[in-house]
């Protein structure tokens, strides 16, 4: 285990806080849009990252351009590790605030 994944404490006041603050962003983001009569193609993270290849396509398909590329492979490489899967699943048992 690396030094920094030592260090790591699972926090779930924080991460909640992270997570409210990505959604209001993303909310703002939209509203934005919208009060500006912008077209938007809202993309999720786990559609995206399951189905990469119809993604790109389909955003291709939005913006009007066609898609003449070969196959499309994911670019990245994922970074989780098992502290990921133990962190979420404590954060899905601590109760949630109404």
């Amino acid at each position: 285990m690396s030094s920094k994944a030592k260090n790591l404490r699972f926090n779930p006041a924080q991460i909640r806080g992270c997570r409210n603050k990505t959604e209001k962003s993303n909310r703002n983001w939209q509203a934005f849009f919208e009060a500006n009569a912008l077209d938007f193609y809202s993309i999720a993270y786990e559609d995206f990252v399951n189905s990469y290849e119809e993604t790109v396509k389909e955003v291709y398909g939005f913006l009007g351009v066609e898609y003449s590329h070969g196959t499309i492979t994911i670019p990245t490489e994922k970074q989780a590790t098992s502290i990921n899967d133990r962190w979420l699943f404590y954060y899905k048992t601590v109760p949630q605030p109404l």
